[in-house]
């Protein structure tokens, strides 16, 4: 379904996908994210929209049920978004200008409320968010640009503040155009 959020259930012997449910987001919601208490999922909506919608999900069904939606406060052509592992705020990667926002998260509503000392800058087309298990680093791919595309950003994440500090080195050399991030605790 165009603009929407689809819901798959998975078979625990196989793996296979059943389709359980859908919901309505903004235009093109090109990421999605769930806090760790799966309570909220939070799609960020590209293109015309530039939004970010909150649904509450279900405990027994996991499907979403939207919330709001929020718009302002320096949302600008989101592309990607990710939950803290924490639980306390949402950092969502903007397309233009190129910089990462956050925002704190009422864990009992859902609302969003921008964190102060943000955006951070010195990322280029944000792509992809991702924690590492902690919370304490954030990696940012940068997909486009000159200056950073074919990179990653990683900041250190202040745990008290929420804000970003570039971690010494970064942005890394990555393949070309790299649209995804993803950390993996450890291979064993």
């Amino acid at each position: 379904m165009e603009n929407s959020i689809s819901v798959y259930a998975i078979d625990s012997s196989t793996g296979a996908l059943a389709l359980s449910g859908s919901a309505t987001a903004g235009t093109f919601p090109d990421s999605v994210s769930v806090d760790p208490s799966g309570r909220f999922l939070f799609a960020s909506n590209s293109s015309q929209s530039s939004t970010v919608s909150v649904f509450a999900l279900d405990p027994a069904t996991g499907l979403p049920s939207l919330t709001y939606t929020q718009a302002g406060d320096g949302i600008s052509y989101p592309y990607s978004i990710a939950a803290d592992p924490s639980g306390g705020r949402v950092y969502l990667g903007n397309g233009s200008p190129s910089e990462v926002l956050a925002f704190s998260l009422n864990t009992l509503s859902g609302r969003l409320k921008p964190l102060s000392g943000l955006p951070v800058t010195g990322v280029s087309g944000p792509y992809s968010l991702s924690f590492d298990l902690s919370g304490s680093f954030l990696y940012v791919s940068n997909a486009i640009g000159p200056a950073l595309g074919d990179s990653v950003s990683a900041f250190a994440v202040d745990k008290s503040s929420g804000t970003l500090t570039p971690v010494t080195g970064s942005p890394f050399i990555a393949g070309q155009g790299p649209g995804s991030v993803t950390v993996i605790d450890k291979v064993q």
